[in-house]
């Protein structure tokens, strides 16, 4: 029983430490920019074509992580158990939904956080 507790307070120190530094980086790139973060910014006509892509990419490899995940993750040189398995679904299907918001118009804040 211990040893299940060590893992999910890993992974509750992981979680905490990547929100914690995600905000953090996200606040600072802002402010070096300037920006407030509220108004809509329409996207150009060269970054449409970029953001689907990345959605389809991103929503079938987390589908696929979720749905087949000893084909998925097959060409990962060691083998990966399901809690990372679920995790880097998780990262995926999250980029993807997104990627897929972000196509018609978004707030500078979402641009900065999608990359």
């Amino acid at each position: 029983m211990d040893s299940v507790a060590a893992v999910w307070e890993i992974f509750l120190w992981y979680s905490i430490f990547i929100a914690i530094s995600h905000v953090l980086v996200s606040l600072y790139y802002c402010y070096a920019i300037g920006c407030s973060g509220t108004e809509e910014i329409p996207l150009y006509h060269l970054q449409r074509p970029h953001l689907f892509p990345q959605d389809v990419i991103l929503g079938l490899y987390g589908l696929a992580l979720l749905l087949a995940l000893t084909f998925s993750t097959s060409f990962w040189p060691r083998e990966i158990d399901k809690l990372h398995t679920r995790v880097y679904c998780a990262i995926s299907l999250t980029g993807a939904v997104g990627s897929f918001v972000l196509v018609s118009s978004a707030a500078s804040v979402e641009l900065l956080m999608i990359g």
